[in-house]
């Protein structure tokens, strides 16, 4: 059971052909790459000089691969559509050599090299500078589902970061991944958006949400202001109505109003943004109050999740033993307390 990991290590590189040795193991989540029966792999790639698939069978533990017309300029990448059940793990020269172009690669590879590395990383096999260094190849990408699958990892470093104490580096780094594709796609529909421009416009300005944007700040602000006015008004794009909701919370000294607004709210979905919105505040007193409101009102369990998730996940409070944390406080109390009623 399982699947392979194939480490990729040049063995040659003249000016007309590259020989790259292809080495296989079993890929462990916990113990990185281990030993154990070779398994036959269909290897897949393409180079840089052309876009034809080529194709060689894996049958040994180890195999030296001759790729010809490839320059020394050039790169090579392996698993070509991502439609082989393996991963790929490349040494320094032939991730170089294909990081600056990962861009010109179609939308199943690029997702396909940054999770193959983010696995790596996370299994122990691979140094996260490699794949942050990655991360800001991808500046201006506008393909939804390359960010839909890239973010989730990128979140994983932003509460790494701030559980390590290094949390404004991790968000100056993040606005400079997400900013460029943020200013191209706006806060406003526009008559060229593709059907999932709406969606990867709520994503990556939801992802600068969490960074102290300058300027969604004082957007969210002035449109946070208005829905209070008036929770009926239709004038915030839709798309960006979570992204106001859960900015502005951020940045609250009270509940009131996103209580008012969860109330006042006609629509069970602007509610639900609302409910993850309140999950967003931050400061222990207000964490609480969050943590009182969804429980005094007796939400739905579904709700209880989207408001009390966000605050299980906040590094406000350590909710860790080995931490310092002192972890009888009545904050800690309460979010124990959320994981009873969620099972």
């Amino acid at each position: 059971l399982g699947f392979p990991l194939v480490s990729a290590k040049v063995k040659s590189w003249d000016d007309n052909s590259l020989v790259v040795t292809l080495s296989q193991k079993k890929f462990s989540a916990t113990n990185g790459a281990v030993d154990a029966e070779c398994w036959k792999i269909p290897i897949s790639f393409i180079k840089s000089s052309d876009s034809k698939i080529e194709q060689v069978l894996m049958s040994d533990a180890s195999i030296d691969v001759e790729i010809k017309n490839v320059p020394k300029d050039g790169w090579v990448k392996f698993n070509a559509g991502a439609t082989g059940f393996y991963q790929v793990h490349y040494d320094e020269q032939l991730f170089n050599a294909i990081k600056p172009h990962v861009k010109s690669l179609t939308p199943r590879d690029r997702v396909q090299v940054e999770a193959d590395l983010y696995a790596a990383c996370k299994a122990g096999i691979e140094k996260s500078s490699r794949f942050l260094d990655l991360a800001r190849c991808y500046k201006g990408e506008m393909d939804f589902n390359v960010w839909n699958d890239f973010s989730s990892s990128l979140a994983s470093y932003r509460n790494l970061a701030e559980s390590l104490g290094c949390k404004e580096e991790a968000k100056k780094l993040l606005r400079e991944i997400y900013s460029q594709t943020a200013s191209a796609i706006g806060f406003e529909k526009n008559e060229k958006d593709s059907h999932s421009t709406g969606n990867l416009r709520s994503l990556v300005w939801g992802q600068l949400a969490k960074c102290d944007h300058e300027e969604l700040n004082l957007y969210a602000a002035e449109h946070f202001k208005k829905m209070v006015e008036d929770p009926t008004s239709t004038h915030l794009n839709p798309d960006m109505q979570g992204v106001v909701l859960t900015t502005a919370a951020r940045q609250q000294k009270t509940l009131d109003d996103l209580i008012k607004l969860h109330s006042g709210f006609p629509m069970q979905e602007q509610k639900s943004r609302t409910e993850i919105a309140i999950g967003s505040v931050q400061g222990e007193e207000l964490m609480a109050k969050a943590i009182d409101f969804a429980f005094r009102f007796v939400l739905p369990n579904f709700s209880l999740l989207k408001i009390i998730s966000p605050l299980m996940g906040s590094n406000t409070h350590q909710t860790s033993p080995d931490s310092g944390d002192d972890w009888n406080s009545k904050p800690s109390r309460r979010r124990r307390r959320y994981i009873h009623i969620s099972t």
